[in-house]
């Protein structure tokens, strides 16, 4: 009889397991998840960068913008101004963000080494089915030109819980 209870033991750990991989395994995953690469030269002010995610199905999509910077970003906060539009809805959008790089001390607040990776949630949106959702990013920087901005990319997710957003 000593011998059944490890194996119970085992038996509820690895049933656990199972449970918590299945939980993990059906998140919600990215319907839209894409990237636009910022010249090395630098990131000039009239460069607008844009996004279009099309929408299968109608529901609330959480959206999320993402970027890479390296120390070379001289300033601590970026200012980014995003428009949105929902093309069936006529549903026009423009948020101003406010982008901590570094702390009061001048540390990085994004993750990484050499290239640090910064994600701000955007104000969530309902769309139709097969509706198109067109967003565009540009700097509002005082400096024409910014130096240490990678790529800038934009994530949607499908029937998500609203969150808190950066938008102002």
């Amino acid at each position: 009889m000593t011998g059944r209870k490890p194996n119970r033991i085992i038996n509820n750990l690895i049933v656990l397991a199972v449970v918590v991989f299945t939980i993990i395994g059906c998140g919600q995953h990215p319907i839209y998840s894409h990237f636009e690469h910022i010249q090395p030269t630098g990131w000039q002010r009239n460069d607008t960068l844009r996004f279009s995610i099309h929408a299968k199905d109608a529901g609330n999509y959480c959206l999320s913008l993402d970027l890479r910077a390296t120390s070379l970003f001289p300033f601590t906060e970026l200012v980014l101004v995003v428009e949105r539009y929902a093309h069936l809805k006529h549903e026009r959008r423009t948020d101003t963000l406010y982008i901590n790089i570094t702390d009061k001390d001048g540390n990085r607040e994004g993750a990484g080494i050499s290239m640090f990776s910064y994600g701000t949630p955007l104000t969530p949106v309902m769309l139709e089915d097969h509706d198109t959702l067109d967003i565009s990013v540009r700097h509002a920087m005082t400096r024409q030109c910014l130096q240490g901005i990678t790529d800038v990319g934009i994530t949607a997710e499908a029937n998500c819980a609203q969150r808190q957003y950066a938008g102002k």
